[in-house]
């Protein structure tokens, strides 16, 4: 999997510098990139001068080739249906801790008074309290139209992409099995925080600021490739 990323990166690289001058010499570029497949030493090289001289654009770029639409269809042949596959935003609301307002985060647009935080809900059952997401059909990729009791687990996952890139749709390839374990409709019982590189980060910050200030923290939180090594 690590060579295969390498070869990809340093063969999106000259495409990524060419394409808005040329569309040719960007599809040229791609006709000769076997010599990075072919030659690990040439393939290094460019892997270095990537991680040296490339700004966020280019990151963001090429973590956005998840995005692509070739990309995501072909995952639902690699990951398991779930019953409930639905995509929904939540306006979050301001909180008090020890008698003071902490407000929401604004929008970007000056039209958006908040930023409306977006949520995949990923369920091997459908459960009460889903209902009131008004599901469609598009949203369940089961048969199964049993309704089941809430569940006293929830799993919030929290995806990375550098908070620029990637989204819930990039990561589902390896969520979905997750989701036949930690089945989603609530009771609050038990809830487990995971994310990785930058998701580990901001379930971090969000588990330390519960603690700071006394408030329900996680059961248990889990990084993956994120500069923390602990579990909580």
């Amino acid at each position: 999997m690590k060579i295969l990323l390498t070869i990809i990166l340093a063969s999106f690289a000259p495409y990524y510098q060419t394409y808005n001058r040329s569309k040719t010499a960007a599809a040229a570029s791609l006709a000769t990139s076997w010599k990075y497949f072919l030659f690990p030493e040439q393939r290094a090289r460019k892997c270095a001068e990537i991680l040296r001289d490339r700004d966020y654009l280019f990151c963001q770029s090429f973590w956005n080739l998840l995005q692509r639409d070739s990309i995501k269809k072909g995952s639902r042949y690699i990951a398991p249906n779930v019953a409930v596959s639905k995509y929904f935003q939540v306006e979050p609301e301001p909180i008090e801790i020890n008698s003071i307002i902490v407000p929401p985060p604004t929008g970007l647009s000056t039209m958006q008074s908040k930023q409306l935080v977006n949520i995949k809900l990923l369920s091997h059952e459908i459960r009460e309290g889903m209902d009131k997401l008004s599901l469609q059909r598009a949203d369940l990729e089961g048969s199964s139209k049993i309704l089941l009791a809430m569940s006293d687990q929830l799993l919030m996952r929290v995806h990375g992409g550098g908070f620029i890139a990637t989204s819930s749709a990039t990561h589902e390839v390896y969520l979905k099995p997750w989701a036949l374990d930690f089945k989603l409709g609530w009771t609050g019982k038990t809830i487990l925080f995971a994310g990785d590189s930058a998701g580990g980060n901001l379930i971090t910050v969000v588990t330390v600021k519960a603690i700071e200030a006394g408030l329900r923290k996680p059961d248990a939180i889990v990084y993956f490739y994120t500069p923390f090594f602990s579990v909580i």
